[in-house]
């Protein structure tokens, strides 16, 4: 599993390292177009699961976008967090799940 994102707003996934390329960039309700992905993050716990973090402050947007799916992205919309702040990164909490 192969995750991308790019200062022009994109995230790609693929499944197969680098074979077949998916374009999950639609599936980020509320994020407004060509917005920096300043991360995606795949969980310590789950093969599914992984985190993606938007930066628009380039254009003076300190809307916190933080975003997560349980299923790779498959299934849109994905879930947002709720965060106070602008963020360049969300991760999993290091220590296992109970």
């Amino acid at each position: 599993l192969v995750l991308v994102g790019t200062d022009d707003g994109k995230v790609w996934l693929s499944p197969d390292d680098g074979g077949e390329w998916i374009d999950l960039t639609g599936r980020f309700p509320g994020v407004p177009p060509e917005t920096y992905v300043s991360r995606v993050e795949p969980s310590n716990h789950d093969p599914n699961r992984f985190y993606v973090t938007f930066d628009g402050h380039r254009t003076n947007d300190f809307t916190p976008y933080v975003y997560v799916t349980e299923d790779r992205g498959e299934h849109p919309p994905l879930h947002e967090v709720l965060a106070r702040r602008a963020s360049e990164v969300h991760r999993d909490e290091p220590r296992a799940e109970k």
